[in-house]
């Protein structure tokens, strides 16, 4: 399976640099994504982040940048209007209703189950 990508362009430093990112996932990213930014014990006791989401988004969509996805002290020492920009084309590409839905589907059936 070919997924394919997009272009975005931002200033970085005053200079237009080209980000590649992916429109899609892998299965086993989107489970890995999960897994790793949802915890839930029960339908009432739910813990996201959602920073390590929109980290785990970054590594796994971008195919190239002028900085490494996975470097993290690099990107902190971006402009936050930069970060700012990539991170909403990001999540505007890959929203929490998209992976979490089937998720949201099974844990409102077992609350109801529960305050039945």
């Amino acid at each position: 399976m070919t997924i394919e990508t997009k272009i975005m362009k931002v200033k970085i430093n005053g200079i237009e640099e080209i980000i590649e990112y992916k429109t899609d996932l892998y299965f086993g990213d989107i489970q890995e994504i999960k897994k790793k930014t949802y915890k839930a014990k029960n339908p009432f006791e739910v813990e996201f982040d959602s920073e390590l989401y929109q980290r785990m988004i970054m590594e796994k969509a971008i195919v190239k940048a002028p900085f490494l996805p996975t470097d993290y002290t690099a990107i902190y020492k971006l402009d936050g209007d930069v970060v700012t920009e990539i991170l909403t084309v990001l999540m505007d590409t890959f929203p929490l209703e998209r992976y979490f839905r089937p998720l949201q589907k099974m844990l409102k059936k077992v609350e109801e189950t529960l305050t039945q």
